[in-house]
């Protein structure tokens, strides 16, 4: 909407404001201790609901959006569905760091020592790396098959 200050204006005559949008993303964050700690403020809390939820909608979507139980359900509940699975299905959350060693490639038996307590080498599956990326595909864009199957695996 950054270009159609109208809609904008629209919003924000029904009552949706920044603080009331912050009020109540803090009061989601005060009733789960989960998102709370993995998020730990209403700015990371809406970035990650973004990148989780609403960019992955087409605006179509929300057009005409009537919530009510229906058979089938909409796009928009069974997203939100994936939503929930994606922030509480896998139990708690864990910071990893993954460092792609480009253009090594060894077995998991041949695998050096890590140089660092906490530290290991790890193989990654192709089709993982995308994944560990963030990429929305079956193999990954930015470290593809033919750059190593190594990275350097720490939990912080």
């Amino acid at each position: 909407m950054r270009g159609e200050p109208e809609k904008i204006q629209s919003v924000i005559e029904r009552g949706f404001t920044i603080e009331v949008a912050n009020a109540k993303l803090e009061a989601i964050l005060t009733e789960d201790p989960l998102l709370a700690q993995c998020c730990g403020d209403s700015e990371h809390l809406a970035h990650a609901l973004d990148l989780l939820f609403f960019t992955r909608l087409p605006t179509s979507v929300y057009l005409n959006l009537i919530l009510s139980p229906g058979f089938p359900p909409t796009l928009f509940e069974l997203e939100f569905e994936q939503l929930e699975q994606r922030l509480h299905g896998k139990g708690a959350f864990t910071k990893t760091a993954y460092f792609h060693l480009y253009n090594f490639w060894a077995h998991p038996e041949d695998l050096p020592l890590a140089p660092y307590p906490g530290w290991k080498f790890e193989e990654l599956e192709h089709t993982s790396i995308a994944q560990v990326l963030g990429e929305n595909s079956f193999s990954s864009f930015l470290s593809p098959p033919s750059t190593g199957n190594v990275s350097l695996h720490t939990r912080l």
